[in-house]
């Protein structure tokens, strides 16, 4: 792929929990190090996680043949970022992490949905239809597909709103779109800065535009 012009890049990114980011009620991270997640709430994590039932006596993941937690993380910047917790530190009561977080940070376990999944899907499409941003690269986590029924279900739901995009907008909606173990996604963090984080869980976009 090659692109050229006067172009400017515009950063997209939304979770299969996009719908569940209350965090009035969430609990804190007490003590973290690195990927490996000690305590919430003064409890160890395994404890915690057995506390709200998504986790077993025997630490299996409760009603899954998979050993994934998702949970949704805030940090004190408010900056949220999706986590996959991916199984027990051996011979700990900690849980690991495909990517880093902070102490202090407000942190909601939750359970996958193929519904909120697509739905996160379709807001975001909608999103860009309302702007007009018709040129995107997008990456969707592999581990949103373990919600849905059909693993192309959400390449459709975005192939279904690129029809609706040139119907509104008539243009075409010129994507592409594939699937990725973790996705690298610049967010606002500050004032005329965007930082760099590691998502799960998540559609990344990056839309293009020129100045006119």
């Amino acid at each position: 792929m090659s692109l050229y012009g006067d172009i400017h890049p515009k950063f997209h990114v939304t979770s299969s929990f996009a719908f569940d980011e209350d965090f009035s009620t969430a609990a804190e991270i007490t003590e973290a190090d690195g990927s490996v997640l000690k305590s919430v709430n003064g409890m160890s994590a395994v404890e915690y996680l057995k506390k709200l039932g998504m986790l077993t006596e025997d630490n299996a993941v409760a009603g899954s043949g998979i050993w994934a937690v998702p949970a949704i993380l805030k940090y004190s910047n408010g900056i949220k970022i999706a986590r996959a917790f991916l199984g027990i530190l051996e011979g700990t009561e900690y849980i690991f992490a495909s990517g880093t977080m902070e102490e202090g940070a407000k942190i909601m376990f939750g359970n996958l949905s193929s519904e909120k999944t697509l739905a996160s899907a379709e807001k975001l499409i909608e999103e860009l239809t309302q702007s007009k941003e018709n040129d995107v690269l997008a990456y969707s986590c592999a581990a949103r597909a373990w919600s849905l029924v059909k693993f192309s279900a959400e390449a459709q739901k975005i192939a279904e709103c690129a029809v609706l995009y040139e119907e509104k907008n008539n243009a075409p909606f010129n994507y592409s779109v594939t699937f990725s173990g973790g996705e690298i996604c610049p967010i606002y963090a500050s004032p005329g800065k965007y930082t760099n984080y590691l998502h799960n869980y998540t559609l990344i976009v990056c839309s293009f535009y020129t100045l006119s």
